[in-house]
């Protein structure tokens, strides 16, 4: 997975991440839901005892992709993200060709939240957001 890119100069092979995923996560689902949504879960308890296939699939849903669509608020196209791998064990992997834009994206929801709203305590919070304008990454307007 490539969301955040590779430090230039590495030895170490990127992880191919099997793409699974089959349900879509809507922005508009409330996060602590979606189990429910999808037969994951009744009452609040998370039930996993199905198929490694169908828990993979659930949880790379709503863990990866429905976790990316609740902090950017916006539907996450997913077949963007698969790629065939011909040199990998996977048929598919999970891999973003646009995963420079999507780290800016993020980026920018974690600055406007974090101008929005007063983080507590500051002297942990405020630390994080210092090096994001060292980014010089183009603007997303």
């Amino acid at each position: 997975m490539d969301i955040v890119p590779a430090p230039e100069g590495t030895s170490i092979p990127p992880i191919d991440v099997p793409f699974v995923a089959t349900a879509i996560y809507e922005p508009t689902t409330k996060f602590s839901e979606f189990p429910e949504l999808c037969g994951y879960a009744k009452y609040g308890d998370l039930n996993l005892d199905q198929p490694q296939e169908q828990v993979a699939s659930f949880i790379q849903s709503w863990l990866y992709f429905g976790l990316l669509s609740a902090v950017l608020k916006s539907s996450i196209e997913q077949s963007k993200f698969e790629e065939r791998a011909p040199h990998s064990q996977w048929p598919s992997i999970v891999m973003s060709r646009q995963s420079a834009r999507l780290f800016r994206m993020i980026c920018k929801t974690l600055l406007s939240t974090h101008k929005d709203k007063t983080l507590s305590p500051p002297d942990r919070t405020d630390h994080f957001f210092d090096f994001l304008p060292l980014l010089s990454m183009p603007s997303l307007n």
